[in-house]
């Protein structure tokens, strides 16, 4: 059992590393975001929109998201959700 040396051209290509975004669309889900109540990291909170009173947005903390798309396709307990129903939050490259 040698080592071997691993090259570039044989190494699986790694996967693209994407972050949630919200959209304008967002109005917070009444004060009870499904967003936020599936995000394993704790990366999504409310804050006010004064353009929008009363609704509140959710804002994602760039940091904590890890692109596992909890928020917008499946929750814990393999409960499937078919995403915000405003299709307020997206996922873009990093």
């Amino acid at each position: 059992m040698g080592n071997t040396l691993v090259t570039d051209s044989e190494r699986k290509p790694s996967k693209i590393k994407m972050k949630a975004y919200v959209t304008e669309m967002c109005t917070g889900c009444g004060g009870k975001p499904v967003c936020k109540v599936f995000c394993k990291f704790n990366a999504i909170a409310l804050e006010e929109d004064p353009d929008n009173y009363p609704f509140k947005k959710a804002r994602i903390d760039a940091l904590r998201c890890t692109g596992c798309r909890s928020c917008i396709s499946k929750g814990s307990l393999g409960i499937m959700l078919t995403g915000c129903p405003f299709n307020a939050i997206r996922l873009r490259e990093m």
